[in-house]
């Protein structure tokens, strides 16, 4: 409501604050939003790092526009070291669901896969799956 001024009037630290009550209690849309604002400096302050930790507990639920975005953050290095398995390994879990964001995500996996080596790939393969169990093991609870 106040991140988008419906009912009520546009208040982005109030946004921040009620998407914060609702990541730490498991919402995977309200950490999503949250990493998104932290990334924009929007109602909160600018911080990459916070960024990753919100967006890496949304796609851990199986939230593809998270995992998609995360990925990103990874094959770029951007408040986190770069690691283009990571990235290729979120990527490929979003690329598994369906919508706009899982063919964007395809299209990005597509084209970070051709800079890897076989090794990287494998590796990256190997931690999708743990990845998969992971989120698997996060929506069975």
């Amino acid at each position: 409501m106040y991140s988008f001024g419906r009912g009520v009037s546009q208040d982005e630290e109030q946004a921040a604050k009620w998407y914060r009550r609702a990541a730490a209690q498991g919402h995977a849309r309200a950490q999503f939003m949250l990493g998104e604002m932290y990334a924009r400096g929007v109602g909160v302050p600018w911080d990459y790092n916070q960024e990753v930790k919100w967006l890496r507990m949304a796609a851990e639920q199986g939230f593809a526009a998270a995992q998609l975005r995360l990925a990103r953050l990874y094959a770029r290095g951007r408040g986190t070291p770069e690691d283009h398995v990571r990235a290729y390994a979120w990527l490929n879990l979003a690329t598994g669901q369906c919508g706009l964001t899982g063919r964007k995500a395809g299209r990005i996996k597509d084209t970070l896969g051709k800079q890897m080596t076989v090794e990287q790939l494998a590796q990256a393969e190997t931690l999708s799956n743990e990845l998969r169990e992971r989120v698997k093991a996060s929506k069975s609870r």
